[in-house]
């Protein structure tokens, strides 16, 4: 069946015409890019379009539920940024409570505490020797979305609800 630009496939896959030469499928976890023409190895980014997020403020039992990626998005000219983009899209979140956060990557996870430090929005992982471990920065969340920037590698990854 087909809806504006969006043509929905047998088993779930999704073919979306993005602009006059370009179209993306979705089957699973894999998106394949079409490009009509000469191949330009310029990427696409479907939700992550800007380069920079600001921080928005939200509450903290906003994070509650279960969270697959849907994008990811390195910064320009960072070697090896296609592989972060790959391994990113492994990554889900599962925020149990608002002291209990489940990683996942690759369908493992492990159960970590955590809390928001609501002055940066950074997420902090609880050690169990009480180390403070920053990775990831919430700059966005929403109802249907959430917007997380690793801090080290500066990649952000766009976060709908599972």
């Amino acid at each position: 069946r087909k809806t504006g630009d969006t043509l929905h496939l047998d088993k779930g896959d999704i073919f979306i015409l993005l602009d006059e030469k370009t179209a993306r499928m979705e089957s699973g976890n894999a998106r394949l890019l079409f490009v009509q023409g000469d191949f330009t190895s310029q990427k696409v980014y479907s939700y992550l379009t800007e380069d920079e997020y600001a921080l928005q403020p939200f509450k903290p039992n906003s994070l509650l539920g279960k969270w697959k990626v849907k994008e990811v998005k390195a910064p320009e000219g960072v070697e090896g940024g296609g592989m972060y983009e790959m391994i990113g899209m492994m990554i889900s979140f599962h925020f149990i409570t608002e002291e209990e956060v489940a990683l996942g990557v690759s369908g493992m996870q492990t159960v970590e505490e955590y809390y928001v430090d609501m002055e940066t929005q950074e997420l902090v992982f609880i050690k169990p020797d009480a180390e403070e471990n920053r990775l990831y920065a919430i700059m966005q969340v929403d109802e249907e979305y959430m917007i997380v920037q690793h801090l080290k590698e500066k990649t952000f990854f766009y976060f709908v609800r599972d």
